[in-house]
């Protein structure tokens, strides 16, 4: 696998962002329950929330765009 010094900006904004959107911002009782909130949180983040980088598109529909060769709007089994 070749290192791309990007991905690793990238990670490091994904986890910049999880800390301040979600992690900060909740009070956890439980493990389950923390788990219950970033579940929730990288859907959204992954299949609604639209990124700036991404030239306002969401993150699965460039993933499908690229990786697949795939028109995202006009599989429908891509959005189940």
């Amino acid at each position: 696998m070749q290192y791309i010094p990007e991905e690793k900006l990238n990670i490091i904004q994904l986890f910049k962002t999880t800390k301040y959107e979600t992690i900060y911002r909740n009070d956890y009782s439980t493990s389950k329950e923390a788990k219950k909130i970033l579940i929730n949180f990288f859907d959204c983040y992954n299949n609604r929330r639209l990124h700036q980088s991404l030239e306002y598109k969401i993150s699965r529909e460039v993933y499908y765009i690229v990786y697949h060769k795939i028109d995202y709007y006009s599989t429908s089994a891509v959005l189940t």
